[in-house]
């Protein structure tokens, strides 16, 4: 696969933190785990509340298993080629096998725009198991 073949919001360089995160979501939620190898970068790091943690290759190893979510009251800030945002999540998924809850928990995102496309960089997640 190649950048041609990433959602059009990654290659929008007036996309919204909202836009890509949703992007982000619908690839996770139909498992095109191609798509997601592209929309991350090599540095992805994500953080999550209960302490674990995963770089990009652990994540695409062992993804989380998302089956719907939804944002609200997205925040973000922007510079010359980063995207900082903040938002509520909603969503029914397990992460290594373990549920989370479905209520609205803060998120944090990081995407950076290189080589003609979105990237995300880095992902907090501060929901905890149920």
């Amino acid at each position: 696969m190649a950048i041609k073949d990433l959602p059009p919001a990654y290659r929008d360089r007036d996309s919204s933190a909202e836009e890509l995160f949703s992007e982000y979501s619908s690839a996770l939620i139909a498992k095109n785990f191609e798509v997601l190898d592209l929309m991350f970068s090599d540095e992805l790091m994500i953080q999550r509340a209960d302490g674990s943690w995963n770089d990009k290759l652990s994540f695409l190893e062992r993804p989380t298993d998302l089956r719907s979510f939804a944002i609200d009251n997205p925040v973000e800030r922007r510079g010359v080629n980063v995207i900082v945002a903040r938002f509520d999540a909603t969503g029914e998924y397990s992460i290594n096998g373990t549920e989370y809850g479905t209520f609205a928990t803060p998120m944090l995102v990081v995407f950076e725009w290189a080589e003609g496309h979105w990237a995300l960089q880095a992902l907090a997640n501060f929901n905890r198991p149920q």
